[in-house]
Formats: structure tokens, C-alpha cells, sequence
């Protein structure tokens, strides 16, 4: 694969599936968007799922890719609108919005908790042209060089540690197609700090989603000992893993500096 340890790569996965699949069971809408109205208790309504907190919940995801698009467009980038990939899918919040553009989608992520929800949902959205895999190390294990479109990384390698984000940033340039473009989302610098989802009134850089506000304030999630962390990885450090996949920026965007945390979005493009 890349020229890293792959046991502690398999260590870091091993443990990133027992955090988020211990969230997905726990507080599954809120481990993706952390703030109150996505705990379980704010969107049931009698013992079941509220269907307005729930479209609200993929509304959000929508807005992200119509953020998305408007880079694609800024750049004068014409996607094929065949395949796409959504790596660190969670429940499907992006996925069920690409699915809308792309003929196919593939959603990837390390929970299967979360990804029994994100199936069951895109039942109930009568959504027909996804399909949800779960992560691993190697993401060409499961997947085929050179078989996607897009594609697209938002809120997930920031809880990745470094020398696995940068592995698998390299997979990407290895899965997108000739012509085809990746944008990824990422925080590119910050202060010694650990996002801990179990703390009371969490600081709103715990989860830079740029929609709620009061991101984590207010209300607790259900005490755990599985803390979700935040990492960074440095601008130089994704331009090498990107030149080393034979792609090439063609766009950075500043997307926000809260907290002083820094969040970058890169456009990439893969020529041949």
C-alpha cells in the first residue's frame, strides 16, 4: 500500500470502528452533527423517529453539496454525473444528496452501527442508487482503481489520525478515474485540543459542521468513555500525499477559523 507500518494503520482503524460504532449506537445523529437537536431524544416524538427532525437532519447534508457544487462551478469543472464516492458516509447525509446528482453512489464508512441507519433511511427516502460499504485499511480491497467520478470527504478525516488521513487521501487519487475530481475537507491547523463529546457545553470548535452555532452547548450527550478526537493535518502534508497519486490541485478554499482552528477544502484533479 503506501509506505507506512500497516500494522499501526490497522490499530487506528481497529479503534476509530469501536468509537463511532459505539456513537452509532448510542447517538447516531449526533455523532455526525453535534449539536442538542440531534440527539435522540430531541428528534423521536413518542418513541419514534420525527419525520420533520429527520428531513432537517438530510436537509443540512444537501447544503453542503450544494457548497460543494458551487466550487465545482467556480472552477469550471464539469463532473461526469456517473459515480461517486462518499468516504466517511455516517448515515448517509451526503450520500442521499449526491444520489440525486450521480447515477451511482457508493457511501464508506468504519460503523456498522451507523450504516444499518443510513440503509434503513434510504429505504424509507425510496432512495434505489446507493450502496454502503463499511471502511477498512485498504480501501482497494473492496474497490476498484480508477472507478469513481467524485469524490468527496466533508467532517470525517478530521477525527482520522494523520498517518492514517494521509494514507487514505493517497487511496483516493488511486480510486478517482482519469478527468475525475476529489474535494476533501479537512482542518489544517489548530491548538493542542481534543474534542471530547462528553463534556459539558462543549466549545463549538469541538465540530466545525458551519451550521449550528451553538454546536454542542446546551445539552450532554450520554456520558461515554469513547471520546471522538480531532486531529489536523497540514497543508504540505496533503499536497504530497495528492502529488504522490499523480493529481493536482486546482483549487484551496479557506473555509473557516474558528477557535483557531483552520479548515481548508481541496479541489483535486486527477489528468490520467
Amino acid at each position: 500500500m503506501i509506505d507506512i507500518h500497516s500494522k499501526k494503520l490497522e490499530d487506528h482503524v481497529d479503534d476509530l470502528e469501536a468509537t463511532f460504532s459505539y456513537w452509532g449506537k448510542r447517538e447516531p445523529y449526533f455523532s455526525v452533527l453535534t449539536a442538542p437537536q440531534f440527539l435522540l431524544r430531541n428528534m423521536n416524538d413518542q418513541g419514534s423517529m420525527n419525520d420533520q427532525a429527520l428531513k432537517h437532519f438530510y436537509n443540512l447534508g444537501a447544503y453542503d453539496i450544494s457548497f460543494a457544487l458551487e466550487i465545482l462551478e467556480r472552477n469550471g469543472v464539469k463532473i461526469n454525473p456517473t459515480t461517486a464516492f462518499d468516504f466517511g458516509c455516517g448515515l448517509g447525509r451526503l450520500t442521499f444528496a449526491l444520489a440525486k446528482i450521480f447515477r451511482f453512489v457508493i457511501g464508506c464508512d468504519i460503523s456498522e452501527p451507523h450504516l444499518e441507519i443510513a440503509r434503513d433511511n434510504a429505504c424509507q427516502f425510496g432512495i434505489n442508487n446507493v450502496h454502503f460499504i463499511k471502511s477498512s485499511t485498504n480501501l482497494l480491497d473492496r474497490l476498484s482503481p480508477e472507478s469513481f467520478d467524485f469524490i468527496y470527504s466533508r467532517l470525517v478525516l478530521q477525527h482520522i489520525p494523520p498517518i492514517l488521513s494521509r494514507a487514505y487521501i493517497r487511496q483516493f487519487t488511486s480510486l478517482l478515474k482519469a478527468g475525475g475530481h476529489m474535494l476533501i475537507q479537512l482542518p489544517t491547523a489548530s491548538p493542542d485540543y481534543t474534542f471530547n463529546p462528553e463534556a459539558p457545553k462543549a466549545s463549538a470548535s469541538s465540530q466545525m459542521n458551519g451550521h449550528s452555532g451553538d454546536c454542542g452547548k446546551g445539552e450532554d450527550a450520554d456520558t461515554s468513555e469513547r471520546k471522538i478526537q480531532m486531529f489536523t493535518l497540514e497543508i504540505r502534508e496533503v499536497l504530497e500525499a495528492i502529488n504522490e497519486g499523480k493529481c493536482r490541485l486546482t483549487d484551496l478554499v479557506f473555509e473557516t477559523d474558528r477557535d483557531g482552528w483552520t479548515s481548508h477544502v481541496f479541489l483535486v484533479r486527477k489528468d490520467r
